[in-house]
């Protein structure tokens, strides 16, 4: 980012916007993540995807509007490091080695970077995109922080992100229909893999059967 300035208010418009639907379509405010079409190029999509589940959440769980804001914001630039990550490794379809794994492993180190040439930034987006992939029990990266020590924004999006991002097609694996997601979101709270609020609240507000789910009827539809 060497002689580029970017100004945090570039990115208020579409939080703005997403915090009008918000308020006035709650019911139907996740179908906005749900139902975009995956790109070969997924990163924008998922940024979005993410920022309106975290959002969605972050109200279920009776956050205040200004905390929505702050979530939204920060799910908008959360994975800006993965840029820096070569494109074979983002959107290749072979197993990452050790080394490529790594890589990957360092993008929120890469995103903080980026982060310190946008004026005006709240210094919790900072943090919550360094931590978004910390998990409860330690097992996250880049730093392995655990529980308490890992702030609410980041406990929040690591789950939004997580349920995004399976639901989202990839080159090398299939996406996940959203209720398969969910259940795998809800499960990994038993090895104290997220915050149980926050997944609580990601059920809350998008359902147990999201949009695009299939639903298989006791009496076979009939």
């Amino acid at each position: 980012l060497d002689g580029i300035e970017v100004e945090a208010a570039a990115f208020e418009p579409i939080v703005s916007d997403l915090v009008e639907r918000l308020k006035h379509h709650p019911q139907q405010f996740t179908q906005l993540a749900l139902l975009i079409q995956g790109r070969e190029d997924y990163l924008p999509d998922h940024a979005y995807t993410t920022t309106v589940l975290a959002m969605a959440t972050a109200a279920a769980l009776k956050w205040s509007q200004r905390d929505v804001q702050l979530i939204g914001r920060t799910g908008l630039v959360f994975e800006l490091g993965m840029l820096l990550v070569p494109e074979r490794i983002r959107v290749g379809m072979c197993e990452l080695s050790e080394i490529d794994r790594g890589r990957v492993q360092r993008h929120p180190v890469f995103t903080l970077s980026m982060l310190q040439a946008v004026k005006g930034i709240d210094p919790i987006v900072r943090l919550a995109a360094l931590q978004h992939h910390e998990r409860e029990n330690g097992m996250g990266y880049p730093h392995n922080t655990r529980k308490d020590d890992i702030c609410d924004l980041a406990r929040v999006l690591a789950v939004a992100d997580t349920f995004a991002a399976a639901t989202e097609p990839r080159s090398y694996r299939n996406k996940k229909l959203p209720y398969t997601a969910m259940e795998e979101t809800i499960r990994s709270t038993s090895t104290n893999s997220f915050w149980k609020p926050a997944a609580r609240a990601l059920v809350q507000a998008a359902g147990l059967f999201p949009v695009g789910s299939y639903v298989r009827l006791s009496n076979n539809g009939n």
